[in-house]
């Protein structure tokens, strides 16, 4: 079958269809003779048909002594999981092996597009043995002068001795396989002996910065947990000390079966993230040329593989990590979303909303993809396709406040009595309090004869800021709405009621805390006609919130008895296209907050 990540060639005037480029390994019986056959297919982006002459069988054998005086390329037991590259012409295409079984080579082989006959290849280990290309799935990388970049896991090692093999190195070559340079850690015989591959997560080449001592950068990280940061026009080779800008020695979570980093990092905006084996995401800066510790990191940790990672945004601005986690083979998925700014703030998972986004069970080794305002993650049974909620500002109805009362005070909270008047309206209750400083604070609510469901809290300073909804079936009449503090004692708050007539539900949802800067949240894929709703805390000072432009206070609770400030603002007007939607205040900056952030959708038409 087909086990890495095709390449596309896109339409040009040249090729006005475009071409998907993909290798497929088959298993063929004739009578009593059985072959295994990997094939380069060329298929029309439109139909699927082969073209370009295709399908080529892939063979190849290169001079070595790893058996006898001919390295044939062996397809039973190579491995094609590395992704394809496509640069400048030629599709590269990455081998290693099936869990190590069998005599098997790391192969590097470059196909021409237009013809699809081989023009380079290139073995890893020629005159020893393995040394795969597989990096959990990420693909060779290219540099701006065609050069080629991969990272080989456990092998025979003997380039420092005038050889050609280069197991567990960081190795680039010319377009025509010439090896240029490359970076084989000092402890690479502990690496090869421990099953510690270096090449288990891929090569991220880093966006050039000539205000950096070394401008041109890579950064990749293996099973062992230890980030290198290499200088791509000096890479540094072997020593017994690693001669490289930077190597941070298992800054990724170690000591985890069968190892720490199974895929590639991502970068965006100065930051670069790695998702290991049982371990948060944990977003490093980069600036003058080095990466700084500690890193930020996700609430969540993610089991065996890791996180298989993406970014999306708007040119340098409103990025998003989107990471899949495979929580175990026989539960579903989870696609998450963080702020790629602080990726300790999530704006959505796939399980936040009952069973309405609930994945499939995700895969090893497969990131999702981000183009055209969708999200596609390809899991074990099927292709989910993660969008806008359904409804626009031309065929939604207009979302109306149908009744508003807030309480403020201590401990339990009642809202004054209100009724609604259309059948269906989406009660949602904005509840903040003060609290203990030696345990989380939380809250319940109750009331007005319907269940009430907590969507997002926000708790990690002191005190709470949290969103409960409910659904009534009827008109309600002269009903109250209460909440309660989880940790009692005398603890200030304020509690905000809103019933919205024309809303079919809360969408997205964000939440929260820092102990100083401006409240902040970003949710992304807000619908066109939805509103965005926050309710925050602020511990330290009882002063007035400001609202960035284009956003107002709904209620604000200055509660000079015990110094803090309860608010909730909203957008100043439903959202008119779907895009991500900023909420946030511009001050105070200076104070602890928790913040939580609701979307209401209107009711399609």
């Amino acid at each position: 079958g087909i086990t890495s990540t095709p390449v596309i060639d896109p339409p040009s005037g040249t090729d006005p269809k475009g071409t998907l480029y993909v290798v497929a390994l088959t298993k063929e019986s004739v009578g009593n003779t059985t072959t295994f056959v990997q094939r380069l297919h060329a298929l029309d982006l439109t139909t699927g048909a082969e073209k370009l002459g295709g399908p080529v069988d892939i063979k190849k054998s290169v001079d070595g002594t790893g058996a006898g005086t001919k390295v044939p390329f062996d397809a039973q037991w190579e491995n094609q999981r590395a992704a394809l590259l496509l640069v400048n012409g030629v599709v590269y295409v990455g081998f290693a092996s099936h869990d190590d079984l069998g005599t098997y080579h790391g192969w590097l082989l470059g196909f021409d597009a237009t013809t699809l006959q081989l023009v380079m290849a290139f073995d890893t280990t020629p005159n020893g043995s393995d040394g795969g290309i597989w990096q959990g799935g990420g693909g060779p990388a290219a540099d701006s002068d065609g050069n080629i970049y991969f990272v080989t896991g456990n092998g025979t090692f003997d380039a420092n001795s005038g050889g050609s093999d280069y197991g567990d190195s960081i190795v680039k070559i010319s377009p025509s396989g010439a090896v240029l340079d490359y970076l084989t850690p000092h402890e690479q015989d502990y690496l090869n002996t421990a099953d510690l591959d270096l090449g288990s997560g891929g090569p991220l080449l880093l966006p050039p910065d000539q205000s950096d001592p070394s401008p041109h950068l890579l950064v990749t990280a293996g099973k062992e947990g230890t980030v290198y940061l290499v200088n791509r026009d000096n890479m540094g080779r072997y020593n017994l000390t690693d001669q490289i800008p930077q190597s941070l020695s298992n800054v990724l979570l170690t000591g985890v079966a069968p190892g720490s980093n199974f895929k590639p990092p991502v970068y965006f905006g100065g930051f670069v993230y790695f998702g290991a084996n049982s371990d948060t995401i944990r977003a490093f800066p980069l600036s003058n040329g080095l990466l700084s510790t500690p890193p930020s990191q996700s609430p969540e940790s993610y089991n065996y593989p890791g996180a298989a990672m993406a970014i999306s945004a708007n040119g340098n601005t409103n990025g998003i990590l989107w990471a899949v986690e495979r929580p175990d083979v026989t539960v579903p998925g989870v696609l998450h979303a963080y702020d790629a700014t602080n990726v300790g703030t999530e704006l959505y998972n796939s399980s936040q909303s009952g069973s309405r986004d609930t994945l499939d069970s995700a895969t090893k080794f497969a990131p999702p993809t981000v183009v055209n305002g969708k999200v596609f993650v390809a899991s074990v049974s099927q292709l989910a396709v993660y969008g806008l909620l359904s409804g626009t500002v031309g065929n939604s109805h207009s979302t109306g406040f149908d009744a508003q009362v807030s309480q403020d005070g201590s401990d339990t909270l009642q809202t004054g009595v209100f009724s609604t008047t259309t059948n269906s309206d989406l009660l949602v209750a904005f509840v903040a309090y003060d609290g203990p400083t030696t345990a989380p604070q939380t809250a319940t609510v109750s009331g007005a004869g319907v269940p009430w469901q907590l969507v997002t809290r926000s708790n990690a300073q002191f005190g709470t800021a949290e969103i409960w909804v409910a659904k009534a079936t009827n008109m309600l009449t002269s009903v109250t709405v209460t909440s309660q503090p989880g940790v009692p004692g005398g603890y200030h708050g304020s509690l905000t009621v809103i019933a919205f007539a024309n809303a079919s539900g809360a969408g997205m949802v964000g939440q929260a805390s820092a102990p100083s800067g401006a409240p902040d949240i970003s949710l992304p894929g807000v619908s066109a006609g939805s509103w965005v709703f926050a309710v925050g805390n602020d511990w330290d000072q009882a002063i007035a919130r400001t609202p960035v432009s284009g956003q107002v206070l709904v209620q604000q609770n200055i509660d000079t008895a015990v110094g803090d400030t309860f608010w909730v603002q909203r957008t100043a007007a439903p959202s008119t296209a779907n895009a991500l939607v900023d909420i946030h205040d511009s001050a105070p900056t200076t104070d602890r907050w928790n913040y939580a952030a609701i979307e209401i959708v209107a009711t399609p038409q």
